[in-house]
Parts: C-alpha cells; structure tokens; sequence
C-alpha cells in the first residue's frame, strides 16, 4: 500500500507523458529516512524510476527550496508548505489524504 502511495506520489510529480524511466529528486524529513531506505528500492524495482533522496530537517528543507534548489518532490508540513507557496516558492497545497491507518 505504501508503495503505491509513494508511486501516486512521484508519478504525479513526473507530469503526463512520462511513460520512460526518470530521474527524481526527493527532498524529504530525516525522520523518514528508515521507512523511505526500505520503500525506494521496490518503488524503483516496479517502477524503473531512479530516486534521489536528499534527507534534511523539515526547517532545512523549506530553506533550500527557498535558495532554489532543484526538486520534483519534497515532503514538508502544512505549515511550512503553506509558508513556502505565500512566499510563491510552491504551488498552493491542495489537501487530500493520501494514506491512512485504521
């Protein structure tokens, strides 16, 4: 399920036509790191997309989107999300539940 989830994820970030193996950069909490270690490598097996992580804390990374570094996903709180599209550096979060647990 999760795998799904995160190929929803990064496909929807891949933008249509993008049948072919890609590259992605993924900026993402260092709190993740051990689920997404684990998660990466099956995404990319089934997917042929390579993945790039790049771990950081959540005030680091809402800092290096702010500097222009270059990303196709990144995972960030609402709060810092919303900072970052006021200050026009992301689009407006659109609020959907991508997974859930019982």
């Amino acid at each position: 399920m999760i795998v799904r989830v995160l190929a929803v994820l990064i496909a929807s970030s891949l933008g249509p036509g993008s049948a072919q193996a890609a590259q992605v950069r993924l900026l993402c909490a260092g709190a993740l790191k051990g689920p997404m270690q684990s998660l990466i490598p099956e995404f990319e097996g089934r997917t042929g997309h390579n993945v790039e992580l790049a771990f950081d804390i959540i005030n680091a990374i809402a800092e290096r989107i702010r500097a222009g570094e270059g990303f196709d996903l990144a995972i960030e709180t609402p709060r810092q999300w919303d900072a970052l599209a006021a200050e026009g550096n992301l689009a407006q979060r659109k609020t959907r539940p991508q997974a859930s647990r019982p």
